[in-house]
């Protein structure tokens, strides 16, 4: 949810300062690594119910690197073949990992004592 916020955010922001070629490639890049994590939740899950005696077990692992070669062949159709601006693609793609870092944070700040999460605002 919040790669999709960042995603909307960042793009919004390249479009008003009349970017809208790099809006569009952080729309694409961002849409393509939402895609690539609901594929590896999926994988995810298959293997776990694989892990249980499922008979799907060899199909399940035999998905995993081909999941990465599909996405390796997406971003090079997406690169090569068409005009999405590479900088707002890498932008797209890297909202994922400023979304991880904020939720790392976010844990993080949860862990810690009564009042050591707060900022200190003087005295």
């Amino acid at each position: 949810m919040i790669t999709a916020a960042l995603t909307v955010s960042v793009s919004a922001g390249f479009y008003i300062e009349g970017a809208s070629a790099r809006s569009i490639g952080v729309v694409v890049g961002g849409a393509l690594i939402m895609l690539n994590l609901w594929a590896l939740a999926g994988l995810g899950r298959l293997l776990i119910a694989a892990s249980g005696g499922a008979s799907s077990g060899k199909l399940a692992v035999l998905l995993a690197p081909l999941k990465l070669l599909v996405l390796l062949a997406l971003v090079y159709l997406i690169l090569v073949r068409t005009k999405v601006d590479t900088v707002g693609f890498a932008v797209g793609v890297s909202t994922q990992l400023a979304a991880i870092l904020f939720e790392t944070g976010r844990a993080w700040v949860k862990t810690l004592p009564s009042g050591q999460g707060q900022l200190d605002k003087g005295t």
